[in-house]
Formats: C-alpha cells, structure tokens, sequence
C-alpha cells in the first residue's frame, strides 16, 4: 500500500475495503453520516443518510489529513473537533457527525520548518477560549528553534482565528540537530497551567 507513516486518504481507504473483505467485515465506504451517538456501554450508534443504523466500538470519522499530530477539542464549541496537521501549518475544525470540515489557522509557509521530525506539533485552547479566543500552537521554525505562539479567534468570525493575532510567548534555541523537538501541549486539569 504505503510505506508513509501519514498515508494520503486514498490509500487509507483502500487499505481498509481490502481489509474489510479479507475479514468478512460489514464495511460501508461512500456513506453519509447524519448522527453519532454513544451509549452507556460505550459503543456507538451510527445512523447513515438512509436510516440505517449500525453499532460499533470505533468509528473513523474523516481521512485526509495527511500529517496530523493532534485533536483537540475547545472549551465552548461543542461537537466540533481540531485537528492539527504538522507539515503544513494548519489547523482544521472538524463536525464529527456531519464530516464537515473548514480552516480555523493557516500558519504561512516559512513561519515555520515543516520537515521530518519539524513542524507545527502541538495545539492547545485555553480553558476559557470560549470567552477568551485564546489558544496556542508549539512548533518549530525555519532555523530549527522551538517556538509556543498564542493566538487568538477573530473577532469577526470565530469559526476561523486572526493569523495577525500570533503572538511569540516563548523561544529556545535548537539549531544543531533537527530531531527530538517535543510536541504536545495542554492545559493542567487542576491548575490552568499550559504545559
């Protein structure tokens, strides 16, 4: 199929139609999804376009990001997830249910160094985002230091952020090697402190 640890959406899915039919397994490919829901036992109920409803323990909800390190949710905007992709700077909000997707953060190329074990590695919303806006993003740049950024949500439109807002909170200087960077990042549970 791929020898990349970030497949292109295409191969995943073939991978998986193959995989399906050599296991017998009940798999629907080109199926919209109206809702999702879980019950208490854990599992989920998928219900398609058509009505038709089927349990499972997991459930894949959108492929394409090719190079994605993380997914996190935002304090005040329920239902939708972020999703951070490393190599090219952005971040997208994600309906789980609904598959639709847009760019909240497009960080500009050479803001940042998107190869190898460099890029945009960490997303974190502040726990009062919904009021505040605030979030930030760890990565690495051009000259291989390691960098935290915040940002905030336009005021305009809050389903996308300010790229003008990026603020530098933190620099450490990294230029001899290339690799062993970090990455994620987040609020403590029980002190607020960015981590």
């Amino acid at each position: 199929y791929t020898d990349s640890y970030f497949p292109d959406a295409d191969d995943y899915v073939r991978y998986l139609v193959d995989y399906a039919a050599k296991g017998r397994l009940n798999v629907e490919c080109d199926t919209r999804v109206t809702s999702i829901t879980r019950g208490d036992d854990g599992a989920f109920a998928v219900t398609d376009q058509r009505g038709n409803v089927r349990r499972a323990k997991r459930v894949v909800v959108a492929t394409g990001f090719g190079g994605a390190v993380a997914l996190e949710t935002a304090p005040g905007d329920a239902g939708v997830v972020y999703i951070l992709t490393k190599d090219d700077g952005t971040v997208q909000r994600l309906n789980p249910t609904t598959g639709v997707r847009s760019t909240f953060l497009d960080i500009p190329d050479g803001t940042f160094s998107g190869t190898g074990e460099s890029g945009v590695l960490g997303l974190a919303f502040r726990p009062d985002f919904a009021t505040s806006g605030k979030f930030y993003v760890y990565l690495t740049t051009v000259g291989g230091d390691l960098e935290l950024r915040e940002y905030t949500r336009s005021a305009a439109n809050p389903l996308v952020a300010d790229p003008a807002s990026a603020r530098t909170i933190l620099n450490i200087p990294h230029p001899i090697f290339a690799n062993h960077n970090g990455g994620w990042i987040g609020f403590g549970p029980n002190d607020g402190y960015l981590y």
